[in-house]
């Protein structure tokens, strides 16, 4: 993978430089673009460039994600591959609240990739990386219906083509519903489809 992030940061560096219609709107000192570009290629967060909002990632906008699935995959190798089942379970509930405070706060889980929501994106990665391996362990000791691939995705369009909430007494609604989803309606999903066959039909369709 690292060599594609590699690519992009240089060609999100080259573009910053070299775009034709930014004007004066990009100037900056060269030390700080080259320290930016050097973060940029280690996946590191770096101050906001000119120009560039609030980016974590000025020159490649979605390393933000990467960074967090860095972050995870390291805490998998150390740390999280040893734990006992049970403990790795608490790690995701423990995640899982924090997430949902944040959700309800900003009113949404569309967090992490600037840097005034940045606390975003470790709970979003730290709550699903966890919850992910977890759900992997128990897989076979919880029974759930087989509902099969297509009352499943349907399931899962209704949930996602939900409009926005409003706010209603204090309470941003629509973070509540995020929250919601993320949190116990797709692990449960997750666990219905693993459970699942596709069919013949999709079998031979897929």
């Amino acid at each position: 993978l690292h060599p594609l992030v590699l690519v992009g940061v240089a060609l999100g560096a080259l573009s910053y430089l070299l775009d034709p219609y930014a004007g004066s709107a990009q100037t900056v000192a060269a030390g700080r673009f080259m320290l930016a570009l050097a973060m940029g290629l280690l996946v590191i967060p770096t101050w906001p460039m000119p120009n560039r909002w609030t980016d974590t990632h000025p020159f490649n906008g979605p390393c933000w994600s990467l960074f967090q699935e860095y972050c995870g995959n390291l805490a998998y190798a150390f740390v999280l591959r040893r734990l006992p089942t049970r403990w790795l379970g608490l790690v995701a509930l423990g995640f899982a609240m924090p997430l949902a405070w944040a959700a309800l706060t900003y009113g949404t889980l569309d967090l992490g990739s600037a840097w005034e929501s940045w606390q975003g994106a470790p709970l979003r990665m730290g709550f699903s990386f966890t919850a992910g391996l977890w759900l992997f362990r128990v897989r076979d000791q919880i029974s759930l219906p087989q509902l099969g691939f297509l009352p499943l995705s349907a399931v899962l369009s209704l949930l996602v083509i939900c409009p926005l909430w409003p706010e209603l007494g204090g309470i941003k609604l629509n973070g509540a519903y995020e929250a919601a989803c993320v949190i116990v309606a797709f692990p449960l999903i997750i666990l219905a489809g693993a459970h699942s066959a596709a069919g013949r039909g999709l079998d031979a369709l897929c």
